[in-house]
């Protein structure tokens, strides 16, 4: 038994099924000469929305080397997987995480100093604040639910340690400590 295939003619948009073993067909419809594969093609792209060509990454393939890239820690390869990602899908969670990710990954790598080399429990604050406001959050605005209570759990130590710095509870902390210490 011979398998049909959804299809569109490209030339009047009526529904068609056709045998993907062959070439080409004509329209019942229309009339008009129909090449299978670009009848198939136009089917696929009106129900889904989305083209794929062969040898074209897709969103998914890109996010699946991305994330393979920054788990063996080459960050800035990652980072332009995600960031290319974003221009296809600008409401991408997982690839505004993944920036997110690699961004403080490579400002760790480099002890978080600012762009003249000075490192301070502040600089790391503002390089982190940052990081959350540029990219973490946008990750979570975009994420269904179960994402988003993963990539909030996961900030959570970071947004106390900017509260901590901003605060001053660093400071107070080991200001006592010091006078502590001289008392003994």
């Amino acid at each position: 038994m011979i398998k049909l295939e959804p299809a569109k003619c490209p030339s009047c948009g009526a529904n068609l099924e056709v045998n993907k073993e062959l070439s080409e067909t004509i329209c019942q419809y229309c009339g008009t000469t129909v090449l299978i594969q670009d009848a198939i093609q136009k089917y696929k792209i009106e129900i889904s929305g989305k083209i794929e060509i062969d040898g074209v990454a897709t969103e998914n393939s890109q996010l699946i080397r991305a994330n393979q890239f920054f788990s063996v820690g080459k960050y800035d390869d990652a980072n332009k997987l995600y960031k290319n990602i974003l221009k296809i899908a600008p409401t991408n969670a997982e690839a505004w995480w993944g920036i997110y990710m690699c961004e403080n990954a490579i400002a760790n790598y480099y002890g978080y100093r600012n762009n003249l080399g000075d490192t301070s429990k502040e600089i790391k604050a503002n390089i982190l604040e940052n990081l959350l406001n540029n990219y973490a959050y946008k990750a979570i605005e975009y994420a269904n639910d179960e994402l988003k209570e993963k990539y909030k759990n996961n900030i959570i130590e970071t947004e106390e340690y900017i509260q901590k710095v901003r605060t001053g509870f660093f400071n107070k902390k080991t200001l006592k400590e010091l006078l502590f210490k001289k008392k003994k």
